[in-house]
């Protein structure tokens, strides 16, 4: 799979996403988190003064952590980083970020993302295979497209709580 191929998947991604959302993940000023542990320490600076995700934050970050380690991983052995311009863990992790952000304060939003991720982790977990090993080139490509239907998650998510759907 040549590195080309890849790089011109995660733009068509990002402009995607930047089209379904609104936002664009390319901006300097949008917080792309670089691991799963940064994303987390953010969202807990961000959120610690409402009191209502202090109680849901210990079963959220659970289930973010535990279905985010795999791809942070992944991102970098699927993908040679150094030939993209925007490498794929910190826009999902942004995307991520985002997605809670939008959720504000609202219980029934938070629950939704704890579903959603939930259900992620059962997948990212089985990928943890991969993480031992340079993923070949015929794979590349399939977990390209795993992270990127990733991402379209968190976008079609956002925009479904943007319109107060969930």
């Amino acid at each position: 799979m040549a590195d080309s191929e890849i790089s011109r998947m995660w733009e068509e991604a990002v402009s995607q996403y930047n089209e379904t959302t609104g936002v664009n993940l390319r901006d300097a000023d949008f917080r792309k988190p670089e691991s799963a542990d940064d994303l987390l320490n953010l969202l807990d600076l961000r959120h610690s003064s409402f009191s209502k995700f202090r109680r849901r934050r210990g079963k959220m970050f659970e289930v973010l952590k535990v279905a985010l380690k795999p791809v942070q991983l992944l991102g970098k052995l699927a993908v040679p980083g150094a030939s993209m311009a925007f490498p794929p863990t910190p826009m999902i992790f942004g995307a991520v970020n985002y997605l809670i952000d939008v959720a504000k304060d609202v219980s029934g939003d938070y629950d939704t993302i704890i579903k959603l991720f939930a259900a992620v982790k059962d997948f990212t977990c089985r990928l943890r295979v991969h993480q031992q090993q340079k993923i070949p080139p015929e794979l590349q490509k399939i977990v390209t497209e795993i992270l990127i239907t990733l991402m379209d998650i968190c976008a079609i998510s956002t925009k479904s709580i943007k319109r107060g759907r969930v």
